[in-house]
């Protein structure tokens, strides 16, 4: 849903739209604020010896990186670009970041990652019922 979400204001981003934008990204918004939480639990659980601080920490400046290097080269594409004709949808801009949402989607679709504290904590407890059973 925050895929589609992220594509439709891919195509709303035009000259002339501020209500359309504002009702766009506040939904984007609203329905991915959970999914950080969930990226970050995940990190943290597939780095489990790493704390969890330095696991966020990576997580969060790695997102700031990207988006900061996506923003300067969208800006480019946009500058470049003469001007907005009917077909607007099939410009560089649009094109850069469609692309990267759908890379970005199938990533998340085919990710099954060790759990590795989860797998530490089994461990942990079995050999606990081990312990106090002898």
């Amino acid at each position: 849903f925050t895929a589609a979400l992220t594509l439709l204001v891919v195509l709303e981003i035009r000259p002339n739209n501020t209500t359309m934008l504002l009702i766009c990204f506040a939904g984007a918004g609203f329905f991915s604020m959970p999914l950080s939480v969930v990226a970050f639990s995940c990190g943290v659980e597939c780095m489990y010896p790493v704390e969890e601080e330095i696991t966020t920490g990576i997580l969060m400046s790695s997102g700031q990186i990207f988006g900061i290097v996506l923003t300067l080269v969208i800006g480019w594409l946009i500058s470049i670009q003469p001007d907005y004709g009917d077909s607007y949808v099939f410009e560089k801009s649009y094109i850069v970041v469609t692309s990267i949402s759908f890379v970005a989607a199938g990533f998340s679709l085919l990710y099954n990652g060790p759990y590795k504290r989860l797998e530490n904590d089994a461990e942990s407890s079995s050999t606990f019922e081990t312990t106090s059973q002898t």
